[in-house]
């Protein structure tokens, strides 16, 4: 399985290689730039020196902004992963093995579709998405993680539901409810798992990064 990555360039690098690529531009323009007694060919020319400064420096910054972002991103998918996602497929496998012992109509189903639902989550999910880069992987916990803290809260109280149904009214309707969620879950970890393993879900091309964190760069002002 594949691991984090052993380097993930820092977030300080963008804008440093980016001031020091800038810089670097200025000094060499001003080591080709012939002295001149004309007031008018010296502010043209500085405005060209900013204006071509500014280009160097925001392009240089998208350019090492998006080859570090797979990088980046696949470290935060895996924070998201290691202290969000797996601690609550945890309590649900936990649940799993409580429900397991418990006897009374449909309960036979509810084992299997939670099953199924969590090697789907678990193999065709997660051990995919952490088999492809950054950019997926990350996209990919983002959609997942609130569709897991869900089945986490839903399953300990369906759980105790069957366990003592006294404590519930309306006891068939809720339990008729409760798999109805168990149920959902597995369709969205059949339909996910269906795009996982086709790639047609949380790619994102290049120019699109490029753009993105070149808009991410302008103020806020700038884009109304």
């Amino acid at each position: 399985m594949r691991q984090k990555p052993n380097f993930i360039i820092p977030e300080w690098a963008d804008w440093v290689l980016a001031f020091a690529a800038a810089g670097g531009i200025w000094l060499w323009m001003n080591s080709i730039s012939q002295p001149t007694t004309s007031v008018s060919i010296t502010l043209v020319a500085l405005v060209l020196k900013v204006v071509i400064v500014v280009v160097v420096y925001f392009l240089v910054w998208v350019i090492i902004r998006s080859l570090a972002e797979p990088s980046r991103l696949y470290g935060q998918g895996l924070k998201i992963l290691n202290q969000e996602v797996k601690p609550r497929l945890d309590i649900v496998t936990k649940q799993l093995e409580a429900l397991r012992i418990l006897q009374g109509d449909g309960i036979a189903n509810d084992v299997q579709t939670l099953n199924e639902a969590l090697r789907l989550t678990q193999d065709d999910i997660i051990g995919q998405l952490r088999e492809q880069n950054g950019i997926p992987f990350f996209n990919g916990m983002i959609e997942l993680r609130p569709k897991v803290d869900a089945l986490a809260k839903l399953v300990p109280g369906h759980v105790l539901m069957l366990q003592k149904p006294s404590l519930v009214e309306n006891f068939a309707d809720k339990v008729a409810e409760n798999r109805q969620g168990l149920r959902g879950y597995l369709e969205f970890c059949q339909d996910m798992a269906k795009r996982v393993s086709s790639g047609e879900i949380f790619s994102m091309t290049t120019g699109a990064r490029m753009l993105s964190a070149l808009v991410n760069v302008l103020p806020k002002g700038s884009t109304q």
